[in-house]
């Protein structure tokens, strides 16, 4: 039984360090889990060194953590390496892959690929400015993440009387599920096509 606690407190340093704030030994450990397959240990060092909370930003790092958790299994890391790939001034790809790949991906059913399309809407990146099919994403991630769901309803008290009358009489067509694997294959073949840089 001590041999079992001890191998899960060992399991678990890297989320102690990261909750008390030592985000240094938090990354190391992160990068050790992330090297034994931990997927989402690696979305973790993605994402402290995208986020100047945690340390100085490296978003080579990012990119190159994301990436690999993507290559772990982790839809959620494709999609930050997609964002980054797209922002990336040295990036080698069009709206039309972009918008297709986003489009695979939220036939996953994960957050942050429909956070990523609620705001591609809201903020005319590859596609329309449309505050109102925004919102219908807002509101699916919400349903996917219960603590996300105030984001809408701020979003929805904030619509005139005839942008309400509008959203309520459209529903989003939510697309038929695919598992993670089947968007991670296309996700890795529409890369090799792109090559970013």
């Amino acid at each position: 039984m001590l041999v079992g606690a001890l191998f899960i407190r060992h399991q678990e340093a890297g989320y102690i360090a990261y909750l008390n704030g030592n985000f240094k030994t938090a990354e190391a450990e992160f990068i050790k889990r992330a090297e034994n397959g931990g997927m989402w240990e690696a979305y973790l060092v993605g994402s402290m060194n995208e986020n100047p909370t945690f340390r100085v930003r490296n978003l080579a790092q990012a990119s190159k953590a994301y990436l690999n958790s993507a290559e772990l299994g982790n839809v959620a890391g494709a999609m930050k390496y997609i964002l980054f790939i797209n922002h990336s001034a040295h990036r080698n790809i069009d709206c039309t892959t972009l918008n297709r790949l986003t489009e695979r991906a939220i036939q996953t059913h994960h957050f942050v690929a429909v956070h990523t399309m609620e705001r591609r809407f809201l903020r005319n990146s590859c596609s329309k400015l449309d505050k109102l099919k925004s919102l219908q994403y807002t509101k699916w991630a919400g349903e996917l993440e219960p603590q996300y769901g105030s984001n809408f309803h701020r979003e929805y008290q904030n619509l005139t009387t005839v942008e309400r009358k509008k959203f309520d009489g459209t529903k989003l067509q939510k697309p038929s599920r695919i598992s993670d694997a089947e968007f991670l294959k296309f996700f890795f073949a529409t890369l090799a096509q792109i090559k970013p840089a």
